[in-house]
């Protein structure tokens, strides 16, 4: 880590920090007052679940045209860099268009994705968010583009400090449209999606000030090229099936339940959904900087430093990442209850099989990056068909007689197989033994994971949970210094984990 990518890794964490409480302010205040009617949450839901599709409307190109257009940043090729962002501009366009028509055509016909509403109301205000999302569609591809120009120079920190400052807006906006009996979330949607729009055009404008983009050269470039298709397509083609497959997977799961089990159930789903979809961002953030960073090292042809750059991200962000999933799931119980109320119980218990998919999610984020550094694909492929077929296999056979539990219980089945096939990849990648693997990055966790499950049992005599925000504080107060004092006692503890974090640290901070 040098120094400009260790100041500009700090830059996106402070304010991922930043999108962290905003996360926590709008599940505190926005989420309750939205999910007081599960049948409109579970169509709410819907919509915010469909958002996700446009992540996946590319072919694998930006993927393959993050990586080639990250190569000339260090020549200062901007034009080189510039005709790759066009070309993959070129491609969100043409799916965007589909995607559009496609959402235009399900807000006329919601029933397509939704089983039975209840009343007309229900339905006109599943036609009116799915044709906002719709109209909107085309914001999304604008800002995957900004965030790949801002993403090949490790500044997408510029893109978060404006939407965060969006998400203020929008949070302050839910009193407006939620209050003395309004229940507008079409209203609020729709200035949700508008707020979003300046978010892009701010950003836009910073881009064009701070480095001087031509624009003018980009829009020119949004086109077809044979040459840069050539270039691109067998990384982008290879990653097909993958992408697929990660919709398969990670996306359809929520309109699944909409039309096998009904939007009550959803709703019972989409709450976990809330804190499981805010971790998964949270880690994404959290490792997507180190993707042009291994392709740079992987254009250096350094195999030894590519290893030991693997091996600190993965001493230091394992047992962070399973001392907060595993005080979550102890805690999980009191914050959905303080949060939501005793009518969503239901949802204790599918919301902690749904955090242990990320038990092994150090391994299983550093293992695709480099899988897609490397060009890896046959590998990338596995993992991907195995999610796919182990959890809709079953699910289908299962989810009548288990419910949501179906889904639950199938996702982390699925997450179980295709982590151990990381950890397998990555011992081969590091050279080690599956003990070693073991003693290096989880023998170190004993010790903390036995602390937040004693601290549990204590504290949890004390607890008197009812729904209220001053509990829900409480709450997340108490769990988040469990989680911090474990941080601490495997600091204390571990002298491999300890001498990583020093040796990372300190030469930059010195700096």
């Amino acid at each position: 880590m040098t120094q400009s990518y260790f100041k500009n890794y700090l830059q996106i964490y402070f304010w991922q920090g930043v999108a962290l409480l905003l996360n926590f302010l709008s599940m505190f205040i926005v989420t309750p007052l939205i999910s007081s009617n599960p049948v409109i949450f579970g169509i709410y839901s819907i919509c915010i679940s469909l958002t996700i599709f446009l992540s996946y409307a590319d072919l694998g190109f930006i993927s393959s045209g993050f990586k080639y257009a990250s190569e000339y940043i260090p020549t200062d090729d901007r034009n080189g860099e510039i005709r790759i962002v066009g070309f993959v501009f070129y491609i969100l366009l043409i799916f965007g268009i589909l995607y559009c028509l496609a959402i235009l055509f399900i807000s006329f016909n919601p029933e397509l994705i939704i089983k039975n509403f209840n009343t007309a109301a229900e339905r006109n205000i599943a036609e009116q968010l799915l044709l906002i999302l719709s109209l909107f569609s085309f914001n999304l591809i604008l800002g995957r583009v900004l965030l790949i120009i801002l993403g090949i120079r490790l500044d997408d920190f510029v893109y978060r400090r404006i939407s965060s400052i969006a998400n203020i807006i929008n949070i302050a906006s839910v009193y407006y449209f939620f209050n003395d009996g309004k229940h507008d979330i079409v209203g609020y949607y729709l200035f949700c999606s508008i707020t979003n729009v300046i978010v892009n055009i701010l950003v836009t404008v910073i881009i064009k000030n701070k480095y001087h983009y031509d624009f003018l050269l980009l829009m020119k470039s949004v086109r077809f090229s044979k040459e840069i298709f050539r270039k691109t397509r067998n990384l982008a083609f290879s990653t097909l099936f993958a992408t697929f497959a990660w919709i398969l997977y990670y996306e359809l799961d929520t309109l699944g339940i909409a039309k096998l089990l009904g939007t009550e159930k959803l709703a019972l789903y989409a709450i976990c959904l809330i804190i499981i979809n805010f971790f998964r961002s949270l880690l994404g953030t959290f490792f997507n900087p180190f993707i042009a960073r291994f392709n740079h090292i992987i254009a250096e042809k350094n195999i030894e430093k590519l290893k030991n750059f693997f091996s600190q991200i993965l001493i230091i962000t394992n047992p962070l990442i399973i001392i907060t999933i595993t005080c979550i799931i102890f805690f999980l119980k009191y914050l959905i209850l303080s949060w939501v109320g005793e009518s969503y119980i239901d949802s204790v218990r599918i919301g902690q099989l749904l955090m242990l998919i990320y038990f092994f999610s150090a391994f299983s984020y550093l293992t695709n990056i480099l899988l897609m550094a490397q060009e890896r694909i046959k590998e990338m492929n596995i993992i991907a068909a195995c999610n796919v077929i182990i959890f809709w296999s079953g699910v289908i056979l299962t989810y009548n007689d288990w419910g949501l539990y179906s889904f639950a219980v199938f996702k982390l089945s699925a997450f179980i197989i295709t982590g151990i096939y990381s950890i397998y990849l990555t011992k081969i990648f590091l050279g080690l033994g599956w003990l070693d693997v073991f003693n290096k990055f989880y023998g170190l966790l004993f010790v903390p994971v036995l602390f937040i499950i004693s601290s549990h049992f204590i504290i949890s005599e004390f607890l008197i949970i009812e729904k209220s925000k001053f509990m829900m504080i409480k709450v997340i107060l108490l769990s988040g210094c469990v989680c911090s004092l474990s941080y601490l006692v495997c600091y204390i503890c571990s002298k491999n984990f300890r001498s990583t974090i020093q040796s990372v640290l300190i030469p930059n901070i010195r700096r």
